[in-house]
């Protein structure tokens, strides 16, 4: 899971390659003449901004939510790449 408090969602599954070289289909076996790969996706989130209010300045600075939209790269899968 990739977390982030200043972003929503808060929590975007995230993959992972389970193995270092791909699984041969035929034998089930690892195969090591090839190496898994991540596959990326860019995912729209809205990201966390703190603006300080220039109005009435206080011993405490308060933050002003906003939210901004965002393009993130998520990792959603693996592929089988020769190398």
């Amino acid at each position: 899971i990739n977390h982030d408090e200043t972003r929503k969602p808060v929590d975007i599954p995230e993959a992972v390659c389970s193995c270092v070289g791909c699984i041969n289909p035929f034998t089930m076996q690892e195969d090591r003449t090839m190496t898994s790969a991540l596959i990326y996706a860019k995912i729209p989130v809205r990201r966390l901004l703190c603006h300080r209010p220039t109005k009435k300045p206080t011993k405490q600075k308060k933050c002003v939510p906003r939210y901004r939209s965002v393009v993130e790269s998520i990792a959603v899968g693996c592929t089988c790449i020769v190398g």
